[in-house]
């Protein structure tokens, strides 16, 4: 609770509403444990001279994002499903990170263990002035497939997300892309 009043105090100053990516980029709740998260959702519900539902949301996603090392980057990723299910790995356009899929990510868990990444320099993985090439980009995915994911793995993006899917497709190691 304590921890959140400098969070409170934030919001009550804007007369805005304020993004998202501004809030995560002040307060680092990835690195918050989740039954912290879930206390903070509870704290900041009950505070009710700030209409707080977004950033409730927010925090509740949090808890599906975990966090990878793939050596030059560490990649921010959500992943929600079955371990049994086939894989599929959602690429989000530039400047987007994986929430952009958080709406459909429940209605593909249904029938696959979706996984959806934020690419270096997005979200919050890890920034690399200068080293974002569409090698170094899909370079990272097959990392990711391999570290993360582990088998072979359905592939969709958005807009520059759908290059580095076509990338993959050409050049993922054998066997990675189904």
């Amino acid at each position: 609770e304590a921890h959140l009043k400098p969070l409170l105090a934030f919001l009550k100053k804007q007369n805005r509403v304020v993004p998202l990516s501004e809030i995560s980029d002040h307060f680092a709740f990835s690195q918050m444990h989740p039954g912290h998260l879930e206390a903070a959702c509870q704290w900041l519900e009950n505070q009710k001279e700030l209409s707080t539902d977004i950033f409730i949301e927010y925090l509740r996603a949090q808890k599906l994002a975990s966090n990878v090392d793939l050596g030059e980057v560490q990649m921010n990723y959500a992943t929600l499903g079955a371990a049994s299910s086939p894989a599929v790995l959602l690429i989000p356009g530039q400047t987007e990170s994986w929430w952009g899929y958080e709406a459909a990510m429940p209605l593909l868990a249904d029938h696959f263990q979706v996984f959806a990444v934020d690419l270096r320099g997005q979200g919050r993985s890890t920034r690399t002035p200068g080293r974002y090439t569409l090698d170094n980009m899909g370079n990272d995915l097959v990392r990711f497939i391999d570290i993360a994911i582990g088998r072979p793995v359905l592939v969709s993006g958005l807009s520059s997300g759908g290059v580095l899917s076509a990338w993959l497709s050409a050049y993922a190691r054998p066997g990675q892309i189904r």
